[in-house]
């Protein structure tokens, strides 16, 4: 290349870059069409955004997907941010669907890494960008391998997995019934899981999250003056302390894993010596059963949380309401389905180790519920990156695992859809 050229090119590419950095976020228009798996993931992180408002992820996802050739995208009403890519081989066969997030997080990053968050306040700390790059790549990868594939392959692209509104809404708009998928896979990075490797492991592997709230009502008054008012503060501490060890009390924890979690309360006062005469507490129960089965020497959990916050309100003579709202339900692997994906990776060399139950919860528990679904672990863990946790400000992933992520879906692909079978 002329040397006054490549001198061009390069400045043009500086001023592009420090334009997009400028403006605090990407403008599809302006990206070039063709990027590498490492250029979507860097991009989707250096933008993140919370559910339900990932409009400048979804456009970009849009504009890469028809750069690959899928014309007809669709989306979710109720869901707008939604894309999803259809694969249609023209063969009859099976339809799979694979499944990666996009929603970002409340977070100052701290990651130190060079195409950190440009957004302040919220930052990619789930790995939902490395899922979005990974799914993206999968369908670019496997729109080459058409003719090698038979039935159809549907590559979804969801939004607010960290809030309501993301699964639970492409269920209830039949999308996935209206065209016929069959199974549903999706990966989760796993931050201390080496690269090259991944995790399965067949029926409960994350728990169900539901949402506890609990209002004390008593008499307040003067701080000094303890006699004559109803200690709201104190009470609020006991009840917590019982909330929390209350499910291994009435069952084996081994038997049926259980977490009670205050996380947050507010009351009415906010001087320093006035007592409150309302407190609100609120948290999770996260566990592997539904809040209504009556495994607890005949009640449910629901109700012995209901016996419990009547009984110590009776106790101390003050008034309590309690609501426990059913949330997410518990992420369930179809063992068949995990059986078949064993049999194909193996064959492929792609390492599988058995994971571990855990009480997190993950909305891809929705689509359990009438289809079959396989939920992988991603190693992200590589030299000093990928072992910080989920959530933190310091969550990052070494960049090899997006390959990874990519030879998992494809290989899965194939082996459910191929020609050959």
């Amino acid at each position: 290349m002329n040397p006054e050229r490549r001198k061009f090119l390069n400045s043009s590419i500086a001023v592009l870059s420090l334009l997009i950095m400028s403006t605090g976020g990407f403008s599809p228009a302006a990206l070039p069409a063709e990027q590498t798996l490492k250029d979507y993931y860097e991009s989707l992180h250096r933008v993140p955004e919370l559910g339900k408002e990932e409009y400048k992820t979804a456009e970009f996802i849009r504009k890469q997907l028809k750069s690959f050739g899928y014309d007809d995208l669709l989306s979710v009403e109720a869901a707008p941010t939604t894309v999803i890519a259809v694969l249609d081989t023209g063969k009859p066969g099976p339809v799979n669907c694979f499944r990666a997030d996009m929603d970002a997080r409340k977070c100052r990053e701290k990651s130190g890494v060079a195409y950190a968050s440009t957004i302040d306040g919220i930052m990619h700390n789930c790995g939902h960008d490395a899922h979005s790059a990974i799914l993206l790549e999968t369908a670019k990868r496997l729109l080459l391998e058409k003719s090698k594939l038979k039935g159809k392959l549907v590559f979804l692209f969801q939004p607010a997995e960290e809030c309501a509104g993301g699964a639970d809404d492409i269920v209830n708009d039949g999308v996935l019934k209206r065209l016929g998928v069959e199974t549903i896979i999706a990966q989760h990075c796993a931050p201390g899981l080496e690269v090259s490797r991944h995790t399965l492991k067949d029926g409960s592997v994350l728990a169900g999250s539901n949402k506890l709230s609990i209002n004390l009502k008593g008499k307040g008054g003067h701080a000094a003056q303890v006699h004559e008012r109803d200690d709201l503060a104190a009470l609020a501490s006991l009840l917590t302390l019982e909330l929390e060890r209350l499910p291994s009390r009435i069952a084996d924890p081994i038997l049926y894993p259980c977490i009670c979690s205050i996380s947050t309360s507010n009351w009415d006062s906010e001087q320093l010596n006035v007592a409150p005469s309302t407190i609100s507490l609120s948290g999770t129960v996260r566990a592997f059963f539904d809040m209504d089965e009556k495994l607890f020497q005949g009640k449910s959990f629901r109700e012995k949380i209901d016996q419990l916050v009547s009984g110590f309100a009776s106790a101390y003579g003050v008034e309590a309401d309690v609501e426990l709202k059913a949330g997410v339900p518990p992420t369930k692997n179809d063992p068949a389905l995990c059986a078949r994906a064993r049999k194909i990776l193996s064959k492929s060399g792609i390492e599988l180790s058995e994971a571990e139950r855990a009480l997190f919860a993950e909305d891809f528990s929705f689509y359990n519920k009438s289809i079959p679904s396989a939920y992988f672990g991603l190693g992200i863990a590589r030299d000093n990156a990928g072992k910080e946790n989920v959530h933190s400000a310091g969550f990052n992933i070494h960049e090899d695992c997006l390959e990874e992520g990519v030879k998992l879906f494809v290989t899965l692909a194939e082996g459910l859809a191929s020609a050959k079978n």
